[in-house]
């Protein structure tokens, strides 16, 4: 079986694609294997993913924040209308 540039075979029937021969990643290490990454790759993802771990960490905690001054925000409008709704309408003289 031969197969062409285009990844198709040179007579009719069906069609392949071209070998494939990865590139190593030199950005982080990425061997021409992908099913036997280095360990300084390994690493390399192990600490992206503290990384968006943390930042995930700190989004919640800005998040749980945010909401409870809208409820505090909230409470005090409530108060507010609560208590002009107590007022007289008129002027009891």
């Amino acid at each position: 079986m031969t197969c062409v540039g285009n990844g198709t075979k040179e007579k009719g029937g069906n069609t392949y694609p071209p070998p494939h021969n990865p590139v190593p990643r030199k950005d982080t290490g990425m061997p021409n294997d992908p099913t036997n990454p280095t360990d300084a790759y390994i690493e390399e993802l192990i600490k992206e993913l503290n990384e968006a771990g943390q930042e995930h960490t700190r989004l919640i905690q800005e998040t749980n924040e945010a909401r409870a001054k809208i409820t505090e925000i909230a409470n005090r409008y409530a108060e507010a209308v609560a208590e002009r709704s107590e007022a007289p309408f008129w002027n009891e003289e």
